[in-house]
């Protein structure tokens, strides 16, 4: 599911204040207009001072340097505009403008760059207060955005809305956002820091914005593994097959890959793990036949896109986050997961196999939006919700443990998507020997089962409660990883074809 930020507007779409007496205009004749604080020498245009206002240049082929003073934030969101007008919101053909050797505080959009064969280079941009602020606002075409330190905003570092657009040797830290967002275009990325930034390093769109059947196009050459995550380089790969992502991976994104193994990664991330699109460290879209294993991850977690199949995920530790999927045929065994402020597990597609896995302390254990499952043998414990069904039909449900949970299941009727106040509901989910911790039933012939159902809610229940809970097998031999999981899409295909046959 594509998941749009606030920020993805045009420049028709943006609201323009009237200028006042405070905005600074560098002319298309080469005067400037509404400060005595920027000093002109021919084509290089030299700060002076702070200045507190907005600077909108409509003078193609100039420097202008900041020679270390600081553009602060007073009543505007923009900072610096080129190659568009805030006056006539539509492009006025500035280009070759340098940026340099300055300090822009507080906006929310720090740059505004259209136009072509532009340079940013050795700014700062900090400070700004709104969570869809964008530090660099990358239109046009030809640009170059290098040796620029972007942190302790609460906005978004960048958005690339241009082509042919090189990013290099910046440091993009401590954002309350995404490092950088892709809107419909891609960019060369070389030797970037990207640090603690709270919705992780890239937000690319799943779906295309010009083709909505694909996902947004960016080469393996363009983001190499000379950008780094939190000190780790970047593993973006496209159209691989038949490899093994490295070990010292900080950030995996794999598009179009066949037979790819992502194990024993080690990746913390400072965050409070709450799930965005693109937020996660390990990404798989329209990826097949691959396998994620034996990764320690803290902080973040793992996204299978709508367009992936036949993926295994097995005995990661992940802390803080969680794995979220909506591919088929998707295995997820024995893996331990606490997400206090996010889902365990999220199911979208159908399918599924999901056994042996403990699922503690997480906002909700197992979210389903999803149907034909097996859910096996899990142990949720001490979550506010262990399982939350929303218009999730047909799934099976053996042999978990729901311990401790605030609420075991729960089946919500209502969204608050679009459109609003949908009813949903969820039927013909198989509920049978489940242990249940709050079930008050007694077992007087001591087969293990309770002799009365446990009620789950108006339209379900269990009719054979353990009274016991059962003990979670593990699996230790790795020699037997690939069996299983050839084994639980074996059953998916057989359970799916006596289900046909059922119906004929």
């Amino acid at each position: 599911m594509l998941i749009l930020s606030a920020v993805l507007f045009s420049f028709t779409e943006i609201k323009i204040t009237k200028a006042d007496d405070t905005d600074i205009y560098i002319r298309a004749d080469g005067s400037i207009e509404g400060t005595d604080k920027i000093q002109r020498d021919g084509d290089l245009y030299t700060f002076i001072d702070d200045i507190y206002s907005r600077i909108e240049i409509q003078r193609s082929n100039i420097i202008l340097d900041g020679a270390g003073y600081s553009i602060i934030k007073s009543e505007k969101d923009f900072a610096i505009v080129v190659g568009t007008s805030l006056e006539v919101p539509e492009p006025v053909g500035v280009n070759g403008i340098t940026i340099t050797n300055l300090q822009i505080i507080g906006f929310n959009y720090g740059i505004t760059l259209g136009g072509e064969n532009n340079l940013v280079q050795n700014v700062n941009i900090t400070d700004s207060q709104d969570y869809n602020g964008i530090a660099i606002w990358v239109s046009g075409s030809n640009h170059r955005i290098q040796k620029c330190r972007i942190t302790d905003n609460k906005g978004f570092g960048m958005l690339i809305h241009a082509t042919d657009t090189l990013i290099s040797d910046n440091y993009i830290a401590n954002n309350g956002n995404f490092g950088i967002e892709f809107y419909d275009h891609d960019a060369t990325f070389r030797n970037n820091i990207f640090d603690n930034n709270w919705g992780g390093p890239f937000l690319i769109p799943e779906r295309s914005m010009g083709n909505p059947g694909e996902p947004l196009a960016i080469s393996s050459d363009n983001i190499d593994s000379s950008n780094t995550v939190d000190g780790k380089p970047i593993y973006y790969w496209v159209n691989e097959s038949d490899k093994t992502v490295p070990s010292n991976a900080g950030y995996v994104y794999l598009d179009n890959c066949r037979n790819i193994e992502v194990n024993n990664l080690s990746i913390n991330r400072n965050s409070t793990g709450r799930f965005f699109h693109g937020s996660t460290a390990i990404n798989l879209i329209r990826t097949e036949n691959s396998t994620i294993s034996g990764n320690s991850l803290n902080g973040t977690g793992i996204y299978i896109s709508w367009s992936s199949q036949n993926i295994l995920v097995t005995n990661n530790q992940i802390t803080s986050a969680g794995v979220h999927s909506w591919g088929s045929n998707i295995a997820i065994i024995e893996n331990s997961i606490s997400s206090i402020h996010d889902i365990g597990i999220s199911l979208g597609g159908s399918s599924n196999e999901v056994a042996w896995n403990n699922l503690t302390n997480c906002k909700t254990g197992i979210d389903f939006f999803s149907s034909n499952n097996n859910v096996t043998q899990n142990n949720i414990v001490d979550c506010d919700k262990g399982i939350n069904l929303l218009s999730s039909n047909e799934n099976n449900f053996y042999h978990n443990n729901f311990i401790n949970n605030t609420q075991h299941v729960y089946d919500q009727h209502y969204t608050l998507q679009w459109p609003l106040e949908t009813y949903y509901q969820s039927y013909n989910n198989t509920w049978d020997c489940n242990y249940w911790s709050d079930y008050e039933g007694t077992d007087l012939d001591g087969d293990g089962l309770g002799d009365i159902p446990y009620i789950i809610n108006d339209d379900h229940q269990d009719n054979h409660p353990l009274v016991e809970s059962i003990i979670i097998p593990e699996f230790p031999s790795w020699t037997i990883l690939p069996l299983l999981f050839v084994a639980c899409l074996v059953g998916v295909i057989f359970r799916n074809k006596l289900r046909k046959n059922d119906l004929e």
